[in-house]
């Protein structure tokens, strides 16, 4: 059984890198996939959160991000990415002006105002 665990939690981190890299290129929708493919084999992994949590954020749905990113507090608090995140996008909450919309990523909805939050490898 611990084996395979481990196997899980190992292809959960791999379908968290490949969503980086479909970041990097610009495939936000294949990103997502991968994220929520790793979030249901290793519920447990805090990565795949709030790197899913940082993709809600650049599409402007915040509410979503931060349940995310509290989700990944919550199962590694010793991750920061998480705790930065939360910080980003309340703040944004408070300041976010739509007349100035922040740039996206490639492949993000135009007109949606972006926040910037960390993605982890």
């Amino acid at each position: 059984m611990e084996d395979s665990m481990t196997e899980y939690i190992e292809r959960a981190r791999v379908l968290n890198r490949q969503a980086y890299d479909d970041i990097d290129h610009g495939r936000l929708e294949a990103a997502k996939v991968a994220l929520n493919k790793a979030i249901r084999l290793a519920p447990d992994l805090a990565a795949p959160h709030t790197n899913l949590g940082a993709l809600r954020c650049w599409e402007g749905e915040l509410d979503e991000a931060i349940a995310l990113h509290l989700k990944a507090r919550h199962l590694d608090p010793n991750l920061s990415a998480p705790h930065t995140n939360l910080s980003i996008v309340t703040d944004s909450l408070e300041n976010i002006d739509t007349s100035e919309l922040q740039a996206a990523p490639i492949g993000a909805q135009v007109g949606v105002p972006a926040v910037w939050c960390e993605f982890v490898n």
